[in-house]
């Protein structure tokens, strides 16, 4: 019942929050698909030579053309977000569909019924969750330039309709790997990946948020009790009400050091900078634990839902599912004991199977061109 309400009262500060834009602009050759993709998708565009097709209705577009064109997709599609996205880039006009968040429903729909552009899907996480799907019709992709190899098995497996898959390993990843922020030595022993889960006992049941902060509660104990520094790396941005969420939501867990959990200031990849720079990052799922492995980090994600959805694939030191801090103590040990190279040689063959192997430079090339269709 609560979980209703909640959906509920979402639904109409959606409404509320809805505004309104009537759209007059030039064709352009490019769009980009959801505003949260913005910040990378960019990378890859001309500049200001693309446009922004905002998918979670903040902002809705019309003018009579598009009226009339939602009405006419409307009798083909029956489907009112498939309508109103087609009669945008109806007029719009691009021959190119750009989205960073490759698990946007309403991007499959719409690039499984649009044939006037071309759609590009760029993954953005890990997608550990579709292993527990019976099937995954609902996913479609035209071009899907993926992490690895591991993506292709698993959307195979569960049917999903991906017409071409381009292993390219994590773009973002690419990014960084290629920017001035990369840190030149290590400055902390311990990296905790922030994950806060504040509502999240409603979703996935009592428990579920008490999980994820015994992460960082375990972390700070291990490094208290072993001299070790430790560091908090952020998921929220700086000046954000998601920000002062995350803080207080870690309170609970870590008392005062959760005012010295860092922001997290995505356009200077602020989370890889901090796993780079400290010999051993432990987290829940974060995407960003399995990208610091490809850069040849130690990291250690703990699961401790008893859920085996949140499971990592493959089993190694560089994850444990036993919600105890003795064993996470024991894996923690571990780690230390070894150096960046003994890690490396453990977990290659299971990240490359997760994160395929190429030259920064190339990949990042590879996406642009097929985008630009250069």
């Amino acid at each position: 019942m609560l979980l209703k309400f909640k959906i509920w009262l979402r639904f109409f500060f959606l409404l509320k929050n809805i505004r309104f834009k009537y759209l007059n602009c030039k064709p352009y050759d490019y769009v980009i698909f959801d505003e949260i993709s913005l910040l990378w998708s960019s990378k890859f565009m001309p500049t200001n030579d693309f446009f922004v097709l905002e998918s979670r209705y903040r902002i809705v577009y019309f003018n009579f053309l598009i009226i009339i064109k939602f009405f006419f997709h409307f009798f083909k599609s029956f489907s009112l977000t498939t309508s109103y996205f087609s009669a945008v880039l109806d007029y719009v006009s691009p021959h190119s569909v750009l989205t960073y968040i490759d698990n946007n429903p309403n991007f499959f729909k719409l690039s499984a019924y649009y044939n006037k552009a071309r759609f590009v899907a760029v993954q953005n996480a890990s997608r550990f969750e579709i292993r527990f799907e019976q099937k995954a019709h609902n996913i479609f992709l035209d071009h899907f330039f993926c992490f690895g190899q591991f993506e292709i098995d698993l959307y195979h497996s569960k049917e999903a309709r991906v017409n071409n898959y381009y292993p390219i390993g994590s773009l973002r990843n690419h990014l960084y790997r290629t920017s001035s922020f990369r840190p030149s030595r290590k400055v902390y022993d311990i990296c905790v990946v922030c994950e806060p889960s504040p509502g999240w006992d409603d979703i996935e049941g009592l428990g579920f948020e008490d999980s994820l902060g015994s992460i960082a509660k375990f972390a700070l104990k291990y490094a208290l009790s072993n001299g070790k520094t430790i560091c908090f790396a952020g998921k929220r941005s700086p000046n954000s009400m998601e920000r002062i969420a995350e803080l207080n939501w870690y309170q609970k867990y870590i008392g005062d050091e959760a005012k010295n959990i860092k922001e997290n200031i995505k356009e200077h990849f602020s989370t890889y900078q901090l796993i780079d720079s400290s010999d051993v990052s432990i987290g829940f799922i974060s995407t960003a634990l399995l990208e610091g492995m490809s850069r040849g980090n130690r990291c250690l994600q703990c699961n401790y839902t008893g859920n085996v959805k949140w499971d990592f694939h493959y089993s190694g030191p560089w994850f444990t599912s036993e919600y105890t801090y003795e064993d996470f103590a024991k894996c923690v040990d571990y780690l230390f004991s070894l150096n960046d190279s003994e890690f490396n040689a453990l977990s290659k063959k299971c990240i490359n199977y997760f994160i395929e192997d190429l030259p920064s430079d190339v990949a990042i090339k590879k996406v642009k061109e097929f985008v630009l269709n250069v």
